[in-house]
């Protein structure tokens, strides 16, 4: 499906970049160049290598971002039961000290 989606040159660096297992994926970019767009792809891309969506973690800094980009995801692939780990970096962190603290 996201082979329908226009990627620009810079999202498709970022979408035709080689996964290597833990390797970290960091899009930095003003406020409407298609960072949402590239990180939804990008993982849907990931997903068809055989990773399980469970194990994918997209953060952004607001909820809003996290809206958009959960909006996005289920709107690109419809039909996807499971989809990655979407949360603004701090809700993140809380929940890694709150795993952590116990």
């Amino acid at each position: 499906m996201s082979d329908t989606i226009k990627l620009d040159e810079f999202q498709s660096k970022v979408h035709d970049e080689p996964m290597k297992k833990g390797k970290c994926i960091t899009v930095r970019a003003g406020a409407g160049s298609g960072k949402s767009t590239t990180m939804v792809t990008k993982s849907q891309n990931i997903i068809l290598s055989g990773v399980n969506p469970s194990s994918i973690l997209m953060t952004t800094f607001s909820s809003q971002s996290v809206l958009d980009l959960k909006h996005k995801y289920k709107k690109m692939f419809p039909f996807q039961l499971k989809i990655p780990n979407i949360s603004t970096l701090h809700s993140f962190g809380i929940k890694v000290l709150k795993d952590y603290l116990g």
